[in-house]
């Protein structure tokens, strides 16, 4: 059961406490769930950052000084426990469910001596009985809906980036795929990309792996695809992505061979691999003309494998169709 806190009177308007504690801001601490400590449970979404983000910058814009909150893992701001409360005249909740009883109560009681505004925050109890708010814009309560304002950030996506791992192959005595994988998650640690894992191994009881369709739409809607697998490479440039691909074998073996069949350059080998050439590798592959190179190969790639099957039906003494 949850705790409540005693009842507050019934105010006519359950946006503010009193007028005569409304006054022009001097410095305000914006929090949200990214202020406060949850080492087992992660709970700050992209939308709770993303809100802080535009409402520290209509603080700018007002030119009202201000700081963030900040608990672990997120660094840069102040940590609530320890700024002086009378510091800031306004403190700002931006952003998530508000409710009686949840760990936002410590929170609020420090700061009982500020103007406590809540803002782009969804109200899960009745306003009538309860509100901890001086000010109130909320997201969604029993008076009001508004639009999230994650809406206005201002976001810079990273690329979308396939990461297509080979699994262990026992057939090729010289293989070094922990080599390339640890390669690989240097790279991914080194710079912001949102990584998608993507297999190509079927497998009917795995969304995006059920079939080869589902993993044909993975990789193609792919900025760049990471690989040391030669269907990773091939279906990529199929799709005209283009593939950082790493062949793990000492010597080259089937990806290296691949490449050159597909004339695609960006091959490495993992005997001469370095965290610069995979580097310079992916930031090439997010060029134009990367993308450009990549869906040539797929076109001549599909043409000259268009000659197999005359191939294939003259070794079997059957003619290939007009």
């Amino acid at each position: 059961m949850r705790a409540r806190l005693p009842r507050r009177p019934a105010r006519a308007d359950p946006g503010r406490r009193g007028a005569e504690r409304q006054r022009p801001p001097s410095r305000v601490l914006l929090a949200g769930s990214f202020s406060i400590d949850n080492p087992d449970r992660p709970v700050t979404t992209a939308g709770d950052l993303l809100a802080c983000e535009v409402a520290a910058h209509w603080l700018d814009g007002a030119g009202i000084a201000h700081d963030v909150a900040l608990a672990p893992p997120f660094q840069g701001g102040v940590d609530w426990r320890a700024v002086e409360p009378s510091d800031y005249s306004h403190v700002v909740w931006v952003c998530g469910p508000v409710g009686q009883g949840r760990k936002q109560t410590a929170f609020r009681d420090r700061f009982r001596g500020s103007t406590l505004v809540g803002l782009d925050v969804t109200m899960l109890d009745d306003l009538e009985p309860w509100n901890p708010f001086d000010v109130l814009v909320e997201r969604d309560s029993v008076r009001a809906q508004r639009p999230d304002i994650s809406l206005l950030a201002d976001e810079r996506h990273p690329p979308v980036v396939g990461l297509c791992l080979i699994h262990r192959q026992r057939h090729y005595a010289r293989a070094r795929h922990d080599a390339v994988q640890a390669a690989f998650q240097r790279l991914i640690a080194s710079r912001p990309m949102s990584v998608v894992a993507i297999d190509t191994v079927i497998d009917s009881g795995s969304p995006g792996r059920r079939s080869p369709g589902e993993v044909g739409a993975l990789l193609a809607r792919m900025d760049v695809v990471l690989t040391n697998r030669l269907h990773g490479l091939v279906l990529s440039l199929k799709h005209g992505v283009p593939a950082v691909a790493v062949d793990g074998v000492e010597g080259g073996a089937k990806v290296s061979r691949q490449a050159q069949a597909l004339r695609w350059p960006v091959v490495l080998g993992v005997d001469s691999l370095t965290d610069e050439r995979l580097a310079a590798s992916f930031e090439y592959c997010l060029t134009p003309d990367a993308r450009e190179k990549a869906d040539a190969a797929g076109r001549q790639g599909r043409h000259a494998a268009a000659r197999v099957e005359r191939e294939f039906l003259a070794a079997l003494g059957a003619a290939a169709p007009d």
